[in-house]
């Protein structure tokens, strides 16, 4: 069983998933998709206000990404190999640790089944 301990967010604080703090962002299916499958590495942010305040002098080592917003969404945490300012954000994205498919029908990870494998073997 996993237990998610979500908290409001704000600047100073994040949502954390089995201890680990993780940004939590909410994307539309394509790009949720296209993570999962391994073909999306990089995800990207404008360099707003907002998004500085986020990402900014933050040390960012995982990312919880949901599905569209859905109660018990389908969801993945991925870890965060670099980030770095350009003309926009990027976050530049490592191996899927988590998985959890609720909502579209026939998506796998097969790098999370590969690495989890690994894991318990």
């Amino acid at each position: 069983m996993i237990i998610i301990d979500m908290v409001p967010f704000t600047i100073d604080s994040i949502m954390k998933w089995k201890d680990k703090e993780c940004l939590h962002l909410v994307l539309m299916k394509d790009p949720f998709e296209r993570i999962a499958r391994g073909e999306k590495i990089i995800e990207y942010r404008e360099d707003t206000p907002y998004w500085e305040k986020r990402l900014k002098d933050k040390y960012i080592k995982y990312i919880y990404f949901q599905y569209a917003y859905h109660k018990n969404p389908t969801h993945m945490v991925v870890k965060v190999k670099n980030k770095k300012l350009t003309d926009r954000w990027e976050l530049h994205l490592g191996d899927i640790i988590h998985f959890e498919n609720k909502h579209i029908e026939g998506l796998e990870c097969k790098s999370y089944n590969i690495w989890y494998k690994d894991l318990m073997s």
